[in-house]
């Protein structure tokens, strides 16, 4: 389902707000859920994630994520939390990261090992039944500052296995008006067909990528959303 692949693209997105100082090494991969090759130079978008449990609301987090360079070839694609910047030379080819380098903004970015992922095979399926309900509307969202045309998709899940059952509700707005946009692979293989989610009317299209997000599940929830936008990115690191 896609909603399953852009919360991944969030997920993904959240990757630098570990200790970036203690990365000596990143996956090649890393940036293959996106459209690389449709970026423009200058290209940017800021989000922010707000965690909230009961009884305690998490500081707010937030990245901003860059397109500082265009080539033939490549793109140069940052990711900043605070002052921590963290730049891919990501092949248009294969979405593959050529060279990545990190560091405090402003300063020579230090250079990481880039290894090649390692291909798992086929995941095997989970010990757990997922059932729930969904629709998919139309919304405008005005985001940092730019007013997004929106799919609007809602979902209700039940998840149950190991003696657990876990509730969760899920509303996504895609857009295609977010520059860093979810790769779509036309030869890709669709599956079985199978959609765990009874759909009120048509299933949902899901293109472009996520612009906000909200998730809800066991008294918690977590939103995020673009808070800044615009194609003035400037190179944070300099590199050698």
């Amino acid at each position: 389902m896609h909603m399953r692949m852009a919360i991944g693209t969030i997920l993904l997105m959240l990757i630098p707000l570990q200790a970036q100082a203690q990365v000596t090494e990143v996956y090649d991969n890393l940036m293959s859920s996106w459209d690389v090759a449709a970026l423009k130079g200058g290209e940017w978008v800021e989000t922010e994630t707000l965690l909230e449990y009961p009884g305690t609301t998490q500081p707010v987090l937030k990245l901003k994520t860059s397109c500082v360079k265009v080539d033939a070839d490549s793109v140069w694609i940052e990711s900043r939390v605070a002052d921590q910047v963290t730049c891919y030379q990501v092949a248009k080819k294969d979405r593959r990261i050529v060279k990545a380098w990190t560091g405090n903004a402003g300063e020579e970015g230090r250079e990481l090992k880039v290894r090649p992922a390692i291909d798992a095979g086929p995941t095997p399926a989970p010990n757990q039944e997922i059932t729930g309900k969904g629709r998919a509307s139309r919304e405008k969202l005005k985001l940092g500052g730019k007013e997004f045309d929106c799919e609007k998709v809602e979902q209700e899940q039940v998840m149950k296995g190991s003696g657990l059952e876990i509730k969760t509700k899920l509303t996504a707005w895609y857009s295609e008006g977010y520059p860093f946009k979810t790769f779509v692979d036309p030869n890709a293989n669709p599956g079985d067909g199978k959609d765990p989610i009874k759909w009120e009317g048509d299933k949902p299209s899901c293109k472009g990528s996520i612009v906000k997000m909200v998730t809800e599940s066991n008294g918690g929830k977590s939103t995020t959303q673009v808070c800044g936008i615009g194609t003035d990115a400037k190179p944070g690191l300099k590199l050698k």
